[in-house]
């Protein structure tokens, strides 16, 4: 029998760890500290002696010695494949820069990336240099953000690399890594209270949690056993229709906010930790970095669908390592579970309807590396019905899943017949057939026999 924990969060002053331990990784110190190291197209890295900083500020270990001095255009960068010992365990990276003849220039932007070994997913930072001084760079890897479909691991990066938005010159030193019990690459349940609800007074924020799901709320009207419940149905259905994901590694995470404002803002507090600027949702639901969101409204209660449809791309996130930017699987999978546990009543009606009016679009443009449009929803769900249930598509479907995540894409163009053995073309006549099939149309009336019926005298 599944237990329920259930608990009020406080808010914790400072650092979630007491102390922390730095580990050196690059100081360039050695004879060959910079043979490693890879330039691309009009990018240069050369060792140099390193200026002291001024004053007495910032982290130890701090430049000295030697420092890596990179020369890069817009767009270049340049690539180290080595990657320091526990970085999946890590809490953040140190390291110092600096901006070489930068005084009084625009400031310029540099992405600090770990990249996978194929090189299609990746985690990044940006840091900005303004002047010449040495600056010092705490980042935080739970803070980081993805490039690509499939979501990175920290245990699988391979590769280094500083690549550069505008051409710079910019010098490297003292790479740290820093390791603290309890941080790491991940955001944990009390810091994303800190962020979600700040300043919200003791006792006021809920978290039910299990081993599948955790939803945290700051409004009192929700009913946490009642959400719990209909949780349970749902991870139920994902890993019956999903059997081939493993199971998250941690209980994806559902916010209810009791305040539509704060919804709205959420967004936003959670880029700002990230050096990012998020624009508010304009939508009732919504997913960042893995974090489902909705809010409270008394009129639709708590088994809001939306919660469950948001929650939903969460769980993808964690067990498919599927990024949620509002790509068509993501959505078909959500949108499909949704209906699955709150039916609509007109649904059938509606596919009818889209299809007899010539509203659905081609497969190619829906299952594109765009994000859909919430009036393409009806449309994604019958894709993903025929994709479960008619041959050779549901046998396949595991396949489909490994070929977005080896790609990196959403575009279905990309490796439909490695998942499916079938051309674009082929994929849409046979949903199309499907289609006729599951809502047929609307038989048209009878016709009439007017001799039978008319009570007009025969002509002639």
């Amino acid at each position: 029998m599944n237990r329920l924990f259930a608990w009020m969060l406080t808010a914790a002053a400072g650092s979630h760890w007491v102390s922390a331990e730095v580990r050196p990784w690059l100081d360039f110190e050695g004879s060959d500290a910079g043979a490693a190291w890879r330039a691309g197209r009009g990018a240069s890295v050369q060792v140099v002696e390193a200026v002291a900083p001024a004053g007495g500020g910032g982290p130890a270990p701090r430049p000295e010695g030697h420092a890596l001095r990179i020369s890069a255009g817009a767009g270049g960068g340049v690539l180290l494949s080595q990657v320091p010992d526990g970085l999946a365990q890590a809490c953040a990276i140190r390291l110092w820069l600096r901006r070489i003849g930068g005084q009084g220039a625009t400031p310029a932007e540099i992405e600090v990336q770990f990249i996978e070994p194929d090189g299609r997913s990746r985690f990044w930072r940006k840091v900005t240099l303004s002047n010449s001084e040495w600056e010092a760079f705490e980042l935080p890897l739970r803070f980081f953000r993805t490039t690509g479909a499939r979501l990175p691991e920290w245990r699988q990066v391979r590769h280094f690399s500083l690549y550069a938005r505008q051409a710079v010159t910019a010098e490297l030193d003292a790479v740290t890594v820093v390791c603290a019990e309890g941080c790491g690459p991940d955001i944990s349940l009390q810091e994303l209270r800190e962020i979600a609800f700040p300043g919200a007074p003791t006792g006021t924020v809920r978290l039910v949690r299990d081993a599948e799901s955790a939803v945290m709320t700051d409004c009192a009207e929700l009913d946490l056993a009642a959400i719990r419940t209909v949780m349970g149905q749902l991870t139920r259905e994902l890993r019956r229709l999903l059997p081939f994901l493993p199971a998250p590694a941690r209980p994806p995470v559902l916010l209810v906010f009791a305040d539509r404002a704060q919804y709205r803002k959420f967004p936003g507090q959670l880029a700002q930790r990230m050096g990012a600027i998020a624009a508010e949702p304009t939508t009732d639901g919504y997913t960042v970095a893995g974090v489902a969101t909705s809010f409270w409204d008394p009129q639709k209660g708590s088994l809001r669908p939306v919660y469950f449809h948001e929650f939903t791309h969460a769980w993808l996130a964690q067990a498919g390592g599927l990024a949620c930017e509002g790509h068509w699987l993501h959505e078909a999978v959500a949108s499909y579970l949704q209906l699955k546990l709150f039916p609509q009543p007109n649904f059938d009606a509606l596919v009818r309807s889209a299809l007899a009016s010539n509203a659905a679009r081609p497969l190619r443009e829906l299952c594109s590396a765009r994000p859909v449009n919430v009036r393409d929803y009806w449309q994604l769900v019958t894709v993903f019905r025929m994709l479960k249930e008619r041959p050779p598509y549901a046998e396949r479907l595991p396949r489909l899943f490994e070929a977005v995540r080896a790609h990196s894409s959403f575009d279905l163009g990309l490796y439909v017949e490695e998942a499916f053995g079938v051309d674009l073309d082929r994929l849409e006549a046979d949903w199309r057939t499907f289609c006729e099939a599951t809502w047929p149309a609307a038989p048209a009336p009878a016709p009439v026999d007017s001799q039978a019926t008319s009570t007009a005298p025969p002509n002639g």
